[in-house]
C-alpha cells in the first residue's frame, strides 16, 4: 500500500500544474504577471517543486519581471532545491540589469549552493564578463577554491571564456595559483594543475597564450607534468581527420596543436622536461621520467599500430566471410 501511495504521489507531482503566477512568469508574460499581482497573487509563493516566481524570472533573464516581483515583495534571497539562489540564476543568464536589481534589493552576493558554488562562479563559467565585473565591484569573493579545486577563474578557463578569464586576472585572480582538489583521482582535476596547464588540457590554446601574456609560468609542472607533455594527449588538428573533414575539437581560437608547440618553442619552453611520476596503466608505456617527445612518439606508434590492425582486419575478414559462404 505504501509503495502504491508513493507511486501515486510521484505521478501527481509529475503532472502537477503550476500556479497562474508561475505560469505567467515562466512564459515571460509581463501583462499577465502584472494583473495577477494586482489581484493579490503572492510574489513569495512557491510551486510544488519549491520554486518561487522570482527564480523563474531570473533564469529567463527578464529584468522587467524581476523588478516587478521584487517590488511586489518577492524575497531576493529565495532558494531552490540544492541551494540555487535567484542571484545565481540571474548571473548564469547573464542579464546584468537583473543582477543589479537583486543586489540592490539585498541579495546575498556570496551565498553558496550545495556544492559551494557562488553566483560569480556561475557567471564566469558562462562567460558573462559584465556580470562578473559587476559582482566583483559589489564585493563578491572570487578567489576561494571549492573542494573540487575550482575557482571563478578556473571555471572560466575550463570553458574557454577568454574575456572573462582575463578580466578576473586583471581584477586580481592569481594566474599561477594551482588547483588543490580535496579528493583528487578519477575524473577530478590533477592536484597542482595551473591555469595555464588547465587551458592547454582543454584545447584552449589562444587562451593559454593570453595567460602567458598575463604572467603565467610557461614551464609549470606542479601537477607532475608540463603543458608540453599534455599536448601529447590533447590534439587539435587543423580540421577533422575523417574524409568528410569534420571540424576540429572544441576550444577557444583556431591555433592547432602544431602551431601552439611552435609558439611555445619560440618563447623558450623547456623542450625536455620529465614527468615526475605516474603511468599509463597495465601493458602501456610508463609516463614516469618521460619527455614530451617520448610521449608523442609513443602515442603515434600506438595510433600507427591501430591503423595497421584496422587495415589488416579489413583485408582478412572479407576473405574469411567469402570462404565460409563457399
Amino acid at each position: 500500500m505504501k509503495q502504491f501511495v508513493a507511486i501515486l504521489f510521484s505521478a501527481l507531482t509529475l503532472f502537477a500544474i503550476d500556479p497562474p503566477l508561475h505560469e505567467a512568469v515562466y512564459r515571460d508574460d509581463l501583462a499577465a504577471t502584472t494583473r495577477l499581482l494586482a489581484e493579490g497573487a503572492d510574489a513569495k509563493a512557491t510551486n510544488h517543486f519549491g520554486i518561487a516566481p522570482l527564480s523563474l524570472a531570473c533564469a529567463n533573464g527578464n529584468p522587467e519581471l524581476v523588478a516587478l516581483l521584487l517590488k511586489a515583495g518577492a524575497d531576493p534571497n529565495t532558494i531552490r532545491a540544492g541551494g540555487e539562489t535567484a542571484l545565481m540564476a540571474a548571473a548564469r543568464s547573464g542579464n546584468l540589469e537583473s543582477v543589479r536589481a537583486l543586489l540592490k534589493a539585498g541579495a546575498e552576493i556570496n551565498a553558496k549552493e550545495r556544492r559551494g558554488q557562488t553566483a560569480i562562479m556561475w557567471a564566469a563559467a558562462e562567460g558573462h564578463t559584465a556580470v562578473v565585473k559587476a559582482l566583483i565591484a559589489a564585493g563578491a569573493e572570487f578567489e576561494t577554491q571549492l573542494d573540487s579545486g575550482f575557482t571563478a577563474l578556473t571555471f572560466a578557463i575550463r570553458e574557454g571564456r577568454m574575456d572573462t578569464a582575463l578580466a578576473l586576472v586583471d581584477e586580481g585572480a592569481d594566474v599561477n595559483e594551482t588547483m588543490q582538489p580535496k579528493h583528487p583521482g578519477g575524473r577530478s582535476v590533477k592536484k597542482g594543475t595551473s591555469p595555464f596547464v588547465l587551458a592547454v588540457e582543454n584545447g584552449h590554446f589562444e587562451l593559454a597564450l593570453a595567460l602567458l601574456a598575463k604572467g603565467a609560468d610557461l614551464n609549470d609542472d606542479r601537477c607532475g607534468y608540463t603543458a608540453l607533455h599534455a599536448l601529447s594527449w590533447v590534439r587539435k588538428p587543423p580540421r577533422g581527420e575523417e574524409p568528410e573533414a569534420l571540424p576540429p575539437p572544441d576550444g577557444s581560437g583556431k591555433i592547432t596543436s602544431l602551431d601552439f608547440v611552435r609558439v611555445l618553442a619560440k618563447r623558450g619552453v623547456e623542450l625536455n622536461p620529465r614527468i615526475k611520476s605516474g603511468s599509463f596503466g597495465k601493458g602501456e608505456v610508463t609516463r614516469q621520467g618521460a619527455t614530451p617527445f617520448f610521449l608523442a612518439a609513443a602515442r603515434m606508434t600506438f595510433l600507427s599500430c591501430v591503423s595497421w590492425l584496422n587495415s589488416a582486419l579489413t583485408q582478412i575478414l572479407p576473405t574469411r566471410t567469402t570462404q565460409r559462404r563457399s
